[in-house]
């Protein structure tokens, strides 16, 4: 069953990352579910430009109890808070750079793809992709300025700052802690027509650690992988 599932997500994934266009502009992608395997739901949106930044935060938690007649603290770990990721968007329509869009359509499409769905009675279940990096998760927060105006009124120019919260399901957690437990170190040699999600999938039963390999094997791009190369493919630490 275990390894059915993983073959499933191997396969959503594929077909995520396709939807991902090859200049690499940063792409949000809705799905129906995550857990077992995520469906896109709807066209992604896809950004005007490369992004300048990608921030993440993680949050430690701690317990500080203060006993009387004590000046020791003592901190007690209680465990991870989710990863929150914020970007920063620019939505240009001057035409100034060679594309120009309508900037309330493009934020009327923006809100439906993260926002309310009624379905779930939550956001939408967001996949956010630029170049290496991959985030699962659902809006927290969006901040938009309007800039530039045309003499009506209507805007030219707008910044959007995005800020996700990360959002794992049941069988995601599970399919992440086995994945953990892989001991060996694996190598390939790179042939026409290889992925390296695809790669990953194969040797690790998910691809959901590609930005690790890509990472260990000093590559800057998952797309165009260097036909004859030999990547290796470490085991992964247990946390």
């Amino acid at each position: 069953m275990f390894t059915e599932v993983t073959n499933a997500i191997g396969e959503a994934a594929g077909a995520i990352m396709n939807m991902v266009p090859a200049a690499g502009r940063l792409t949000i992608i809705p799905v129906s579910k995550f857990d077992p395997v995520p469906i896109p739901k709807g066209a992604p949106w896809i950004a005007m430009f490369n992004q300048d930044n990608w921030s993440e935060e993680e949050k430690y938690e701690f317990k500080d109890p203060q006993p009387s007649g004590t000046n020791k603290t003592e901190q007690r770990f209680l465990g991870v808070r989710p990863k929150s990721l914020t970007v920063e968007i620019l939505i240009d329509g001057t035409g100034a750079s060679g594309e120009k869009k309508d900037v309330t359509a493009e934020l009327i499409s923006l809100r439906r793809t993260v926002g309310f769905n009624g379905d779930l009675h939550m956001p939408n279940l967001l996949f956010v992709i630029y170049g290496l990096f991959i985030f699962q998760g659902i809006i927290e927060s969006i901040d938009i300025q309007h800039t530039l105006f045309r003499p009506n009124g209507t805007s030219l120019r707008a910044k959007v700052k995005l800020t996700f919260k990360e959002h794992e399901e049941t069988t995601s957690k599970i399919l992440k802690s086995n994945l953990m437990s892989a001991d060996l170190t694996h190598t390939r040699f790179i042939k026409e027509g290889d992925r390296l999600d695809n790669l990953c999938n194969s040797i690790y039963g998910s691809p959901r650690f590609l930005l690790e390999v890509a990472k260990a094997n000093g590559l800057t791009t998952f797309r165009k992988l260097p036909v004859g190369q030999e990547l290796t493919f470490p085991p992964l630490e247990k946390q």
